[in-house]
């Protein structure tokens, strides 16, 4: 009894001013915890359910972009490279990094593999990065609150965010799932995510391995902190364990060992990120504000978003294809981009938020003043930061803006209206987003007008700005449709060898093959239809008559 007083004295003396919360206990929870994410979860499972919705409309999605996702890579910008001390400290991950990253950007540009590989490691790293940020806010609040926290307890606390990575990381990469390409976006893409192809036996015994060592390392954890801590005491990091476990541990677990798909707004990367950066907005403003008391919300937010705007809107004009670029926006760009933002963004939060710093953990934990940083000894001088990032930051939203317009409540909202969609095409080429799919979009309302030479001609615009396997597969269709087998042959390998996997193209150079008289072709396409999507009853049917096609082909005697 008196260790147990004791110890609580001492947690109590040890509880920064405030209770152990950074803004409140409102706040916290809501931002800080998960709390705002958990309570939306069944608002956004009924809202799927009732409109049959499993992804964000472009519309919010890109505003949750702009104004949540983007002040978050600026708030990381604005730590390291704010002030000098800061962009001395991490010179190695804010410098030479930094360049090695814009290098592999650039190569990734003109290389689909190492451009797919950047994409892969963005979309692997990710519930990582996320469950590293988890965890240092759950032990942020547990110090906070002057919960004793020892090496088992701290060990067993980890290896659950450890153990919820790999349950993610077994569905990413398992033979039988997709879901690596739903974590790196699902826009149409020449840059594709690569699977490991875990084999499917091996993910079968694995996944409920994990997810029994996950349950047993949280009780642990749980069990060793609760010796110290009132219940109210681990409230908050409690809140933070769930939100790790929806956001990864239950439905990965789900997914394998009871075949749930958990398609949803809920559950979409959109909605998770959001709720990711918002809570390291939370806990960013108020190092920011612990470093300099004069800093307020808003401008800080402002400041924020422009620097997030910049990082993604400067290299999108350089690196457009009327400049220095060659691929554009919606055919690989962003999602290239998006990859190599976040992996910066993924280092060097790795390197300026360690709990362990004594900087940070004065502000976050203990709640001590900030060190002034000392003058310079030559003076005052005038940084050049803020002006570069309120002038490149204001013309990136202000370019953001523009594209979305246009695509969206301008072109998209044209209703077959082809002089309005070519002038909006033609206004997102000033700015160097003109799409090959706007020209597709194009062509197909020329094809449901049966005008097929004008759609033809418009499809091979959509191929000389980028060629893509749906713009290949549209010039396939109306040579088919024109009684043209061969060269429509010639367009379905053409959409193959910008995609492989193409199933429309697959699917269109079977008959093709079948109208020219070999059947060995249409098998070929078939049977990778086939390992695409096993046990398809169409494509299995298509696939034997194609095989007797052969066979008889084979037993013909040759003409005279």
């Amino acid at each position: 009894m008196a260790t147990f007083s004791s110890t609580h004295r001492a947690r109590a003396e040890s509880v920064p001013s405030g209770g152990g919360w950074l803004y409140g206990p409102a706040v916290d929870l809501f931002f800080g915890a998960g709390v705002g994410y958990l309570l939306s979860v069944p608002l956004l499972l009924i809202l799927a359910r009732e409109s049959g919705l499993a992804a964000w409309p472009v519309v919010p999605a890109t505003l949750f972009g702009l104004f949540v996702s983007g002040p978050h890579y600026g708030a990381t910008i604005l730590r390291v490279y704010e002030h000098r001390r800061d962009r001395r400290k991490y010179a190695l991950f804010a410098v030479w990094l930094t360049l090695a990253l814009c290098a592999l950007f650039v190569v990734g540009l003109n290389s689909l593999l190492v451009g797919s590989l950047l994409v892969s490691a963005y979309a692997t790293w990710s519930p990582w990065h996320f469950a590293g940020q988890n965890y240092g806010v759950a032990l942020m609040f547990l110090r906070r609150r002057g919960v004793p926290v020892d090496l088992r307890a701290k060990r067993l606390l980890y290896g659950s965010f450890i153990l919820s990575f790999v349950l993610s990381f077994l569905v990413m990469h398992g033979a039988r799932y997709s879901l690596i390409e739903t974590a790196a976006g699902g826009e149409e893409s020449v840059f594709r995510p690569l699977n490991l192809g875990i084999p499917h036996g091996f993910v079968e015994v694995a996944m409920p391995i994990a997810a029994l060592a996950y349950v047993l390392t949280l009780a642990g954890a749980a069990s060793l902190l609760l010796r110290h801590a009132r219940l109210r005491d681990l409230g908050a990091p409690a809140c933070i364990v769930l939100t790790q476990a929806l956001w990864f541990a239950v439905p990965a677990a789900l997914r394998v060992m009871a075949d749930v798909p958990l398609d949803g707004l809920a559950f979409s990367v959109v909605w998770i990120s959001a709720a990711h950066a918002m809570q390291y907005l939370w806990v960013t403003f108020y190092y920011a504000h612990r470093e300099n008391p004069s800093r307020s919300l808003g401008p800080y937010l402002a400041r924020a978003t422009l620097a997030g705007a910049l990082v993604t809107g400067v290299p999108a004009v350089i690196f457009a294809p009327q400049l220095l670029g060659g691929v554009p926006w919606d055919a690989g760009m962003s999602i290239l981009l998006f990859s190599v933002v976040n992996l910066h963004h993924f280092i060097l939060d790795g390197a300026i938020w360690k709990l362990r710093d004594n900087r940070v953990a004065r502000l976050l934990i203990r709640d001590a003043e900030a060190e002034p940083e000392k003058p310079a000894k030559s003076g005052p001088r005038r940084s050049w930061f803020g002006p570069a990032v309120a002038v490149l930051g204001a013309a990136s939203l202000g370019l953001a803006g523009f594209n979305l317009w246009e695509r969206e409540f301008v072109f998209n909202r044209a209703s077959g209206d082809l002089q309005q969609m070519r002038d909006a095409s033609k206004r997102l080429a000033w700015i160097g987003r003109e799409s090959p799919h706007t020209h597709v979009a194009m062509a197909r309302v020329l094809v449901a007008r049966n005008d097929l030479d004008a759609a033809l001609a418009e499809y091979r615009s959509s191929l000389e700005i980028y060629p893509t396997a749906t713009a290949w597969v549209g010039v396939g269709q109306v040579l088919m449709d024109q009684g043209r087998w061969q060269q429509a042959y010639e367009a379905f390998v053409g959409a193959l060898a910008a995609n492989p996997d193409d199933m429309n193209a697959l699917a269109y150079s079977s008959i093709a093959s079948i109208q020219l008289g070999r059947p060995d072709l249409a098998r070929r396409s078939l049977e990778r239809m086939l390992i695409l999507d096993p046990g398809n009853p169409e494509t299995e049917q298509r696939l034997r008559l194609a095989i007797a096609a052969e066979a008889r082909s084979r037993d013909q005697p040759l003409s005279p």
